[in-house]
């Protein structure tokens, strides 16, 4: 469907319908790659890190880092403050960490302009900025093969530029922001 919107170039109503269907279909394969990388699909590892890095490519989440932070720590730590990444802070943590602060004002119901948005945004957001930067100043990322994840991370950013370059600024709107934002609401 990308390659007949860039090669035909369709008209934009055309273009928008390929948007959104593009977005639900990056979605089917992220929770594909979900259950897959829970070890339910393949036992194979190999299969899992092949499915894991082409279904949460578009969200740019490394297959080693998904392992990680999904299975091991948010299964593991469930609601469990300082150890499940995906946990909302307590009052008194809001109260002395700027940066909840700027994270809680991001989340429905802060009345934030942001918070509006949230749902559009925020799954790959808080992955992109666990990979690129939280994982190194929080000892729960600790036990993580962080050369792993940077290379798989590193390889999405490369493959993530490529296929920029390639859809062009004629078709930017139309294949990356509007499946990015469908793909991140959906889920």
């Amino acid at each position: 469907m990308i390659w007949a919107v860039v090669h035909f170039n369709p008209a934009w109503y055309l273009k928008l319908l390929a948007a959104f269907v593009i977005g639900q279909m990056n979605v089917g394969t992220g929770f594909f790659a979900h259950e897959t990388l829970h070890g339910s699909i393949f036992q194979s590892r190999i299969l899992q890190n092949i499915v894991g890095f082409i279904g949460l490519g578009p969200y740019l989440v490394s297959p080693t880092y998904w392992r990680f932070w999904h299975n091991t720590l948010h299964h593991g730590n469930t609601q469990l403050l300082y150890k499940d990444p995906d946990a909302f802070p307590t009052l008194s943590v809001y109260k002395r960490s700027s940066f909840m602060r700027v994270v809680f004002n991001l989340a429905p119901g802060s009345g934030h302009p942001l918070s509006y948005f949230y749902f559009f945004y925020w799954f790959t957001v808080q992955s992109i900025l666990n990979q690129a930067y939280m994982r190194f100043k929080n000892k729960m990322w600790d036990n993580m093969n962080h050369r792993q994840v940077t290379l798989e991370f590193g390889a999405m950013v490369m493959m993530a530029g490529t296929y920029l370059y390639w859809i062009g600024l004629e078709n930017f709107v139309w294949l990356a922001p509007i499946p990015f934002l469908v793909q991140n609401y959906t889920i």
